[in-house]
């Protein structure tokens, strides 16, 4: 069981990435390095992108930096792809990211966001978010939204203590 599980909670687009980008740098500051991984996407605050890119994600590195396309409104050419709701999610970033996450394991703290449908159908991340939950001896920081915290506390089979973005 980890040493402690946060959760950062909060509805669709409520800020939960921010609010783990925070956390990560708050870690950093004490010299805790985080492992894991972010869900982020194309940022705003450039001419060509002055509105923050919804319709595809990335997996972030925490340790490296290093990305890989995760989730698109359109198919992603070149990958194995699965479908729920409006994004198409590759099935190879996702096998990318579990490993990401199982090299974090000797981390003192291990993030992954985020935890959503893809996990209720376990699939995505949840094999390595359960492994997590099951066997990582850190700081356990997941972020859910709202609407499935109950599920994934009970699924996962901890005790979190939560951080409520609005």
């Amino acid at each position: 069981m980890p040493e402690k599980v946060i959760i950062v909670t909060g509805e669709r687009n409520g800020g939960k990435t921010s609010k783990m980008r925070e956390i990560a740098a708050g870690y950093r500051s004490l010299g805790l390095e985080p492992a894991g991984i972010l869900s982020v996407n194309s940022e705003a605050g450039t001419p060509d992108l002055p509105e923050p890119d919804k319709s595809r994600y990335f997996a972030l590195d925490l340790a490296s930096g290093t990305t890989r396309l995760l989730a698109s409104e359109v198919p992603i050419a070149g990958e194995d792809t699965f479908r729920l709701g409006r994004f198409y999610f590759s099935a190879g970033a996702f096998s990318w990211s579990s490993s990401v996450i199982e090299a974090g394991f000797s981390a003192p703290v291990l993030m992954i966001d985020e935890l959503g449908p893809v996990e209720l159908a376990e699939r995505g991340f949840w094999k390595t978010a359960a492994r997590a939950a099951a066997g990582f001896r850190g700081i356990l920081v997941l972020s859910i939204r709202d609407r499935f915290l109950e599920l994934f506390t009970e699924k996962l089979g901890i005790r979190p203590g939560i951080i409520k973005v609005t």
